[in-house]
């Protein structure tokens, strides 16, 4: 469905806030527990100096079950075990970052920086894209009152985006297809980091921001259409962690568009089941079982 129309709904929130959301962009994932995650398992020692370190293989399984904070995202039910987050907060914040600088190295070594008529690396790229998303976000919901809201998501990415950062974002989304899972897990972690870790360009978007681009593709038709035109491993995994976004809105009596879950949480869990190769195939099935845990107890 498409959710409220801009007039609360059950995730909480006030009409105000659905009609204005400049009143919350700003918004960071903060407080006690907003790393996702949840209780972190013992730090680990690892700490890769190369964008390799991303494989599946770095991994780990998921850590005890904190069941998230009303003032952070809930947790991913993944640990990445290069990463140290039982470390101080200044540790682990630069392993988060540098871990991630590190990706983009590795994106220029195989040459996708220098694709199509740019010839900038892959990094400053990405920074781009990031700003020019986050200035232009997509109305989560709305489109059955608006038929005009439908035709703007359609074609948000294709208006917000050049056709030469569309054909890097593709190109790594074809040439890292396996390293995909553990990528993601990263990013995520990186882009609720909030105020727990510094950002002194001011690159990470708000959890506002998030929460937009998560209630686009979970509950847009252009969000949706966007999603059904990948692969299905990129949908189930966007999918999983737009979950996690709009439940950590409701959490935080954030959900100001009224964005309702729970239609897409056993559907999403069937199809992750009919992909047994997925190597965090347990850690998403296990989210997911929380999250329907935590609606079923609201209802």
């Amino acid at each position: 469905g498409n959710g409220a129309s801009g007039d609360g709904g059950p995730g909480g929130g006030d009409s105000l806030g659905a009609q204005n959301p400049e009143n919350y962009d700003r918004e960071t994932f903060s407080g006690d527990g907003a790393q996702p995650g949840g209780t972190p398992p013992p730090s680990s020692s690892q700490n890769p100096s190369s964008a390799r370190a991303l494989s599946p293989t770095g991994v780990a399984s998921s850590g005890p079950d904190a069941g998230g904070s009303s003032t952070g995202p809930p947790p991913s039910g993944i640990t990445l075990s290069f990463l140290s987050p039982g470390a101080a907060d200044e540790v682990y914040c630069a392993q988060v970052e540098n871990t991630v600088i590190d990706f983009f190295a590795y994106l220029d070594k195989k040459g996708y920086g220098a694709s199509g008529k740019s010839n900038t690396d892959a990094y400053t790229r990405f920074k781009g894209i990031l700003k020019r998303l986050e200035e232009v976000p997509p109305m989560p919901a709305g489109e059955g009152s608006d038929p005009k809201i439908i035709i703007r998501n359609l074609y948000h990415l294709f208006r917000v985006l050049n056709p030469d950062d569309l054909r890097l974002i593709k190109a790594v989304i074809v040439g890292e297809f396996d390293t995909m899972d553990a990528n993601l897990e990263l990013f995520y972690r990186w882009l609720t980091l909030g105020d727990r870790c510094p950002d002194p360009e001011g690159l990470r978007p708000s959890a506002g921001v998030l929460y937009h681009y998560a209630g686009f593709f979970l509950n847009t038709t252009g969000g949706r259409a966007y999603l059904y035109r990948r692969s299905p491993t990129l949908r189930m995994l966007i999918s999983y962690y737009s979950l996690l976004i709009v439940n950590w809105a409701d959490r935080a009596g954030r959900n100001y568009y009224g964005i309702d879950p729970v239609p897409t949480l056993a559907p999403l869990k069937q199809e992750i089941l009919r992909y047994p190769d997925l190597r965090l195939q347990q850690e998403y099935l296990g989210s997911l079982g929380r999250l329907e845990r935590y609606y079923a107890a609201r209802r």
